[in-house]
């Protein structure tokens, strides 16, 4: 990624009350955490630069935002949501000022993609994603953040993946591999 554009980064409050002002009113913390993560590395496919500060740290329910407990409850103390048990809602508007009405329009139509999921289908997704998957080392380890150069490997994101994938050769028309054929690589 180009560090050198990760001067306009949206601030982590800003990130999360303009998701929740975009979502419906009974948003989950779990929803909240998958569209965050969903929005961003599709952003950074897209872009190839980060959208916000915020870090995901990869959990057994996927990705989250990495102390989003903590950022919740500040926001909270702060008047700016209200959490009620599991859901969070929005009690103030974000400040997007400053962030450029492309940048705005693309967030918007990323939220609303990913909005269309129900909680367990965005589970589900983000559990299948490249970047969860080599963070977590295939689901074997927990709690390490996940390095936002992995969005890069997230195909999912690719509005061509349909053409690539109706372009596949089925598996059974794919040429035989005779193993004696092969030339032995010399690694030294």
């Amino acid at each position: 990624m180009d560090s050198k554009k990760k001067t306009n980064l949206l601030k982590k409050e800003t990130y999360v009350l303009y998701l929740l002002n975009n979502l419906s009113s009974k948003t989950d913390k779990y929803r909240v955490n998958k569209i965050a993560f969903l929005t961003e590395f599709a952003y950074i496919y897209k872009n190839n630069i980060p959208l916000s500060e915020i870090q995901y740290a990869a959990i057994d329910k996927g990705p989250v935002i990495d102390e989003y407990k903590s950022l919740f409850k500040k926001m909270e103390k702060a008047g700016k949501v209200k959490v009620d048990r599991i859901y969070v809602r929005p009690l103030k508007d974000a400040d997007m000022r400053g962030v450029s009405p492309a940048m705005i329009k693309q967030l918007d139509e990323l939220i609303e993609k990913f909005s269309k999921f129900d909680t367990n289908s965005l589970i589900a997704l983000t559990h299948a994603l490249d970047s969860y998957i080599i963070t977590t080392k295939n689901e074997k380890v927990m709690g390490n953040i996940i390095d936002k150069s992995l969005a890069n490997l997230d195909i999912y994101f690719d509005e061509n993946l349909d053409k690539y994938q109706e372009n596949q050769i089925p598996q059974n028309q794919l040429p035989e591999l005779n193993r004696e054929d092969l030339v032995e690589y010399d690694s030294n």
